[in-house]
């Protein structure tokens, strides 16, 4: 696993240049059957426009990567497009950019210009997460020992997602995977071993201005 940025909250962008209007969505889509599904509906919304492109990148790994450029000269709108997606470390996700010809040829470099740039408004408006490769680790101990784990983990920017107090106290923490080892040595040195330790989970998880979503 290694991380990618994922949409959490597509917002409209568009460009303009010489009365042609690029108006790009972005969409975040788990299935290819997702995406074809949103790009019809795109199309019917926006059946005045004279072409409605699209490129998406699916899976965590980004191994689906499809584009048209629905009428376009080749290569001018769709490839351009998933470039930017990859460029932004993007995965999950489905661009489709709907142009309103303004009577003006742009010319290949003009289209492929306001391609990407109604991809790149869109990204940048959007709210984009970082998902990264990480463990939910589960920490009982003492109270005693729990401070001094909570300075650590203070330290090191380790995320504490939730703690309970009781006789012990158990907390849950979001370890990178690329810490994993180093933190849960630096934790048992400080505690002399005396806490338990148990992987929950593993994966991608979500991160948003350095807090878990």
């Amino acid at each position: 696993m290694e991380a990618f940025k994922e949409v959490f909250e597509g917002i409209e962008a568009s460009v303009e240049e010489k009365k042609s209007v690029f108006i790009c969505h972005l969409y975040k889509v788990l299935a290819e059957e997702e995406a074809v599904s949103i790009i019809e509906k795109v199309k019917k919304e926006y059946w005045d426009a004279r072409h409605n492109c699209y490129a998406y990148i699916i899976g965590d790994e980004g191994r689906i990567k499809k584009f048209s450029d629905d009428g376009e000269p080749s290569m001018t709108a769709g490839r351009p497009m998933l470039d930017i997606l990859e460029a932004n470390h993007l995965r999950n996700v489905l661009a489709v950019v709907t142009r309103y010809f303004g009577g003006t040829l742009l010319g290949t470099g003009g289209l492929i210009r306001n391609y990407q740039a109604a991809v790149s408004e869109g990204i940048k408006k959007s709210v984009i997460i970082e998902k990264i490769p990480a463990a939910v680790l589960n920490i009982s101990s003492g109270y005693n020992e729990n401070g001094k784990m909570k300075y650590i983990l203070s330290k090191e920017n380790i995320q504490i997602i939730n703690i309970d107090y009781s006789d012990n106290v158990s907390m849950n923490v979001l370890l990178p995977l690329e810490e994993k080892e180093r933190i849960l040595k630096l934790l048992n040195q400080a505690v002399n071993a005396r806490a338990e330790f148990k992987v929950i989970k593993e994966g991608n998880f979500g991160m948003y201005e350095g807090s878990l979503v």
